[in-house]
């Protein structure tokens, strides 16, 4: 008999054990989804971009992130997978949500045709630390345009519709040439309100034209990121209309957490030099409306001092 009672207290304890375990691991799954995952992002180059590296000292990786001046996070870079990641350089002190990487750092690990270059955000965060990464396809052109003229066997051809000129080798193949001088890019924003508070609703206003001549620029696409006090943050894509206007509305949570937004846009057209803007807007709790007879000495608790009309 007491046998029988051991075997039922083992069998029951066992499924006690399984229970417990199955109503934990839901809430260990559970806890781990409401980690916010990091992100970072290279806003130059950008894919696909033709890049001369020979006798160029304008290169610069640069990018934006979700990090913060609150946040403990780092951004790095890899070019070609050649190890090991160079850390970047944050806009501000501790602050990663943009950054850059220094002019020929890499140009050792360079090489001509396809490289790839991969950012990577890395948090300090409990209970794990998290880690993203972004990578971003160029071309590397290895012809510096210089010196052309030197080489044997060459011939200079000017085309005779005024087009510049265009050089050959006896075989009649062309030689590869620089690519013609990217336009700049003008961005101003506008915001709808500057303070917000919570439960407001925020539009922002990008108008995009030709650094030079001012006319305003089409089809533009404008990526966005936006950066809550909380440290949340939301991506964005916009393309700018007939007159170089594209908008974003967002919507601020009543029970939203009060502070700086950060709002990083990249604007990108072709023939153009992409162009990155930063706008910050503050976040306020409304303010309770106040009594005018709260506070201070009633009109209706004024002391009066008697006076005798009779005198």
């Amino acid at each position: 008999m007491n046998s029988v009672l051991f075997s039922f207290s083992l069998i029951f304890s066992a499924l006690l054990v399984v229970l417990v375990g199955i109503s934990y691991c839901p809430a260990n799954s559970a806890n781990a989804q409401t980690l916010n995952s990091p992100t970072v992002k290279i806003t130059s180059p950008v894919e696909g971009q033709k890049i001369n590296y020979i006798n160029n000292n304008t290169i610069t990786f640069s990018g934006i992130s979700s990090d913060n001046a609150t946040s403990n996070c780092q951004v790095s870079i890899i070019l070609n997978n050649i190890k090991p990641y160079q850390p970047t350089s944050p806009v501000g002190s501790n602050d990663f949500s943009s950054w850059n990487f220094p002019p020929n750092a890499y140009l050792a690990n360079m090489k001509e045709g396809q490289n790839k270059v991969t950012a990577k955000i890395s948090c300090l965060a409990s209970p794990a630390n998290l880690t993203k990464w972004y990578s971003v396809n160029f071309t590397g052109l290895a012809d510096s345009g210089t010196n052309m003229s030197n080489q044997s066997g060459q011939l200079k051809q000017n085309e005779q519709n005024g087009s510049r000129a265009t050089t050959i080798n006896q075989t009649g193949s062309t030689i590869p040439q620089v690519r013609d001088e990217l336009k700049q890019i003008s961005v101003s924003i506008e915001a709808e309100k500057n303070p917000l508070f919570l439960g407001d609703k925020q539009t922002f206003t990008l108008i995009v034209s030709d650094a030079a001549t001012h006319i305003p620029i089409s089809n533009a696409e404008v990526k966005g990121l936006v950066t809550h006090p909380s440290g949340k943050s939301k991506e964005f894509t916009v393309i700018t209309d007939a007159n170089g206007q594209g908008s974003y509305s967002l919507k601020i949570g009543k029970k939203a957490e009060p502070g700086k937004m950060t709002l990083l846009f990249q604007v990108a057209k072709s023939g153009y030099e992409p162009k990155e803007v930063k706008s910050t807007s503050d976040i306020k709790e409304k303010e309770s409306p106040t009594n005018p007879f709260d506070g201070g000495t009633s009109f209706f608790n004024i002391p009066i001092k008697p006076k005798n009309i009779f005198s």
